[in-house]
């Protein structure tokens, strides 16, 4: 089974599909026509990263993050909006 990533709430899970449920390593189950699957860790917290910006988050805190420069350059690229 090929593993996805959801973000819930403000945590991002690996999941696999199991027919119409997505599974993660804690055995939650959720249906998954109510959430949009990604194909890696990245994908999934830089969704994350814009959905936070999007409410009104700072960029400033994700200053410490291991993502932080590959969220400043995906950023620019793709969402200059974003990026100050």
């Amino acid at each position: 089974m090929e593993t996805k990533f959801i973000i819930e709430g403000n945590t991002t899970l690996e999941v696999v599909e199991v027919g119409d449920y997505l599974v993660p390593a804690a055995n939650m189950m959720f249906k998954s026509k109510d959430y949009t699957l990604y194909n890696n860790k990245l994908d999934v917290m830089y969704a994350k990263l814009i959905r936070d910006l999007s409410n009104g988050k700072d960029m400033s805190s994700y200053k410490r993050s291991k993502y932080y420069q590959y969220y400043v350059d995906r950023l620019k690229e793709e969402n200059p909006e974003y990026y100050i």
